[in-house]
């Protein structure tokens, strides 16, 4: 008992900050419920659930909200580790790099998971849905030309190409609507909703691979820096005195030591 009492003393600032957060989320309901209104039936169950559906419907479109949440999660253990106070090599813009990235992976998720380019642009705002995708481009490439040195120099950016290249080719299948006569209503669903999944993927991919790539970086660097701090500390090695040039030194015995002090041979 005494040790479980220790270990929650410890950890007591974690505990804090979650039962304040599981907190403002139930406020949130609360509030949500009481403003629309709506039942908490409906906030809380899934959709699948609420309205009797079958697991397959959607069951790509949540897969790739997971995906989402495994690349916020990668994302947000990279900015933990690179503002780490152990962690001292790095600049000012790399270590803004993994929370920049960590925020743009939930802007896209809840885009994704809300359809925020229609619920709020579109329809609440009376914005096209290509203001949205457009405020999103801009967001990747303020993240390319700020880090563009952790991009292009310390990260495997060919797969971060891919990643922005097949949301890309979603939105233009969307754009054509003539592609339906050739390929179906049916392949226009792989076709879009596919590629999306795919970049969603290769969006995990990247980040998995740069955040392990910072990492042992940084590991590396704290290596060589106790390697220099312990070399530096340790004392030099005694020097041995040679009896004559370019031999080494040798003991004699007591009677040998006589003997060459009389004069005589050894």
């Amino acid at each position: 008992m005494k040790a479980l009492l220790k270990e929650i003393i410890r950890l007591r600032i974690p505990l804090i900050v979650g039962f304040l957060l599981c907190s403002l989320l139930l406020c949130s309901a609360v509030i949500a419920a009481t403003i629309i209104p709506v039942d908490y039936g409906m906030l809380f169950r899934d959709v699948g659930a609420h309205n009797d559906l079958p697991i397959s419907q959607g069951f790509y479109s949540q897969l790739g909200l997971m995906i989402w949440g495994l690349a916020a999660g990668a994302l947000l253990l990279s900015a933990i580790a690179a503002w780490s106070p152990t962690q001292s090599g790095d600049s000012g813009k790399t270590k803004w790099f993994f929370p920049y990235g960590f925020g743009l992976t939930l802007l896209l998720a809840f885009d994704d998971g809300f359809r925020i380019h229609e619920t709020l642009f579109d329809e609440l705002l009376g914005l096209h849905e290509m203001v949205a995708y457009g405020l999103y481009g801009i967001a990747c490439l303020t993240c390319l030309l700020v880090f563009r040195r952790q991009v292009f120099f310390n990260s495997p950016y060919p797969i971060l190409g891919v990643a922005f290249a097949l949301p890309a080719a979603s939105m233009t299948v969307d754009m054509i609507p003539a592609l339906a006569n050739y390929v179906g209503k049916q392949g226009i669903f792989l076709l879009e909703d596919g590629a999306k999944l795919s970049g969603i993927v290769f969006w995990l991919l990247y980040h998995l691979l740069a955040g392990r790539q910072a990492l042992v970086a940084d590991i590396s660097r704290d290596m060589e820096a106790d390697h220099k701090a312990k070399a530096a500390a340790s004392p030099a090695p005694p020097v041995r005195r040679a009896s004559v040039a370019g031999t080494p030194p040798y003991r004699r015995a007591p009677g040998q030591v006589a003997a060459f002090s009389q004069g005589q041979p050894r």
